[in-house]
């Protein structure tokens, strides 16, 4: 259950990418994410509930099974998968709560949209800082206060994978699910090794310690062998790739191809600045300007 309890409730991290525009972020960060992750749980757990209530768990447990072993005696109209949102507009006439059914679930799809677009002009606003990209992906416009580029990029480059999902059968969520698990890894390595590599930045952040560990450091441990976990039983556990089927191999193409033209990436720009004079290790080495 781990790997879909974190393709659901694993997104709470994502406010940790505006956490420098956050008020008291030690503070409203905490209870933002893991908040919603506990309010998320337990509203998910009595959807269940409520649905295991109303069919039975054996009625729920046969349907899963034909759904993963034999879909077309379900005969289902479009191959459309039995989930609950499904079983439970056919549960119900009432057309106030088939509306909200509706909307709720084209709502919650909508909901990575932004999300997805504040992470990712982040990163991009940190990239230029640092010199790996171009800086006209950090310029922040004068008149709208926000980058303006970036989110283009962002929509362009959002068009198209929306367009090979729809048009390539091997193509799949599976495949940037776990080229994020293995960004998550990498900076979960890093957490462990801040400390000791960077100990003056650690310090003037605060540094705390439990029992005299570094606390980054423990937290990096505990990332790297959950998220690790995660990504061997997403790649091995025959039930949980099985339901993406064909687009298995693209994936894990797509989560080496990320890694690898990352440090290629990132190698490169290092040499570039180095030609011009620039020594990126500079810029690690202290705490950016708020």
């Amino acid at each position: 259950m781990l790997p879909w309890v974190f393709f659901v409730v694993g997104y709470a991290q994502g406010s940790a990418q505006i956490g420098g525009e956050v008020k008291r972020a030690s503070r409203s960060q905490y209870f933002a994410m893991v908040g919603g992750v506990l309010i998320n749980g337990a509203v998910l757990a009595l959807i269940v509930w409520a649905y295991l209530h109303a069919v039975g768990k054996n009625w729920a447990a046969s349907l899963s099974y034909l759904n993963n072993t034999a879909p077309d005696k379900l005969a289902l109209p479009g191959g459309v998968p039995p989930s609950i949102n499904l079983i439970a507009s056919l549960l119900t006439n009432s057309a106030p709560l088939l509306l909200i059914i509706g909307v709720g679930f084209i709502l919650w799809a909508l909901m990575g949209t932004p999300l997805s677009t504040l992470q990712a002009t982040r990163y991009m606003l940190a990239w230029s800082l640092d010199r790996v990209v171009p800086k006209q992906l950090g310029s922040v416009n004068d008149r709208f206060h926000t980058p303006i580029k970036a989110i283009l990029l962002c929509a362009l480059t959002g068009e198209i994978a929306l367009f090979a999902l729809v048009q390539v059968p091997q193509a799949s969520l599976l495949g940037a699910l776990l080229a994020q698990i293995a960004a998550f890894i990498v900076v979960s390595l890093a957490g462990i090794v801040f400390p000791y590599r960077l100990r003056a930045v650690w310090e003037s952040g605060g540094g705390r310690r439990i029992l005299g560990v570094p606390a980054v450091t423990l937290a990096g441990v505990g990332g790297v062998i959950a998220l690790g976990t995660l990504m061997l039983i997403f790649i091995f556990n025959s039930s949980i790739s099985a339901a993406f089927a064909v687009t298995r191999r693209l994936s894990l193409e797509f989560m080496i191809g990320v890694v690898v033209i990352g440090a290629i990436w990132y190698v490169v720009a290092w040499q570039l600045n180095k030609n011009k004079g620039v020594n990126l290790a500079l810029a690690y080495r202290e705490i950016p300007p708020e």
